[in-house]
Order: structure tokens, then C-alpha cells, then sequence
């Protein structure tokens, strides 16, 4: 899915929203309510954007 698509889904006109939190551009990042809509949309547990955390704390 795009970051426009994604973006409008969510209600926002720009993908600004989108793209500043996935580079964290200016402090931005998704906060737990945006990673529910975005679960949401995609179809898919909220869980699995949680299933490599712990990987990434050991191996950073």
C-alpha cells in the first residue's frame, strides 16, 4: 500500500503524516492509536508490528 493510500485511509489529505514517522523527521512517530488504524486497514494483528522488538533490543 502506498503512503497515500495509507494516508488517506486514515484521513489525513498528505502523506506528511506517514512519511515523517517513518523516519521519525522532527520527533514524529506512530503512536499506539495510529498503529490500530493502520492494523486496521492492513488487515493484520497488531501484534506483528511487535515481533521483531525483541531481536532488535539484542542486536541493535
Amino acid at each position: 500500500m502506498s503512503q497515500l493510500a495509507l494516508s488517506l485511509e486514515m484521513g489525513y489529505k498528505s502523506v506528511s503524516v506517514i512519511s515523517f514517522a517513518e523516519i521519525c523527521l522532527n520527533g514524529a512517530h506512530f503512536n499506539l492509536a495510529h498503529l490500530m488504524q493502520i492494523s486496521s486497514i492492513l488487515e493484520v494483528p497488531l501484534a506483528t508490528f511487535f515481533e521483531s522488538v525483541e531481536e532488535i533490543i539484542k542486536n541493535p
